[in-house]
């Protein structure tokens, strides 16, 4: 477990030089299409919804392997009791 807590502290230390200091704003844009950003938003926001649900279903159907754990030990995968 410190292992791969000390990789991602390395990773994102070096990560940092590919990360600019300054960055620029344009602000001036315009819609590409003929459909105002309004009418498409529904549909954006079902299937931003419909994204996090069968996400959650999937994440929660993740079944923990604890070979080798006590029972009173929490899997890290799910959270339930092994």
């Amino acid at each position: 477990m410190k292992q791969k807590k000390w990789v991602s502290i390395i990773l994102a230390i070096m990560l940092l030089p590919c990360m600019p200091i300054t960055t620029y704003a344009n602000s001036s844009w315009h819609w590409l299409t003929k459909t105002n950003p309004f009418d498409v938003l529904p549909y954006a926001v079902i299937l931003t919804l419909l994204i996090e649900y069968v996400t959650i279903k999937r994440a929660n159907s993740i079944t923990a392997i604890c070979a080798g754990q006590r029972s009173m030990m929490r899997c890290s995968t799910v959270g339930r009791r092994c």
